[in-house]
């Protein structure tokens, strides 16, 4: 995979306000706690950066990914 590629999938990664924000979301950071909803959401994110680094994942990939 190119550099632009991943440098384009980097973008399209969504910030940890943003997974936290849908209604769903708040509902367990609720029930759970918005700390381990941050972490979670943190180890997430490492993880599909990783993955876009070592070019194991592309953009269908990735929306796939961020769809769920």
């Amino acid at each position: 995979m190119k550099v632009d590629a991943r440098a384009e999938l980097f973008r399209r990664l969504p910030s940890v306000d943003e997974l936290l924000r849908p209604p769903p979301m708040r509902s367990l950071a609720a029930a759970h706690g918005h700390a381990i909803m941050v972490e979670a959401a943190r180890v997430v994110l490492a993880g599909l950066r990783q993955e876009i680094a070592s070019g194991l994942i592309d953009e269908s990939g990735l929306q796939l990914a961020l769809s769920g």
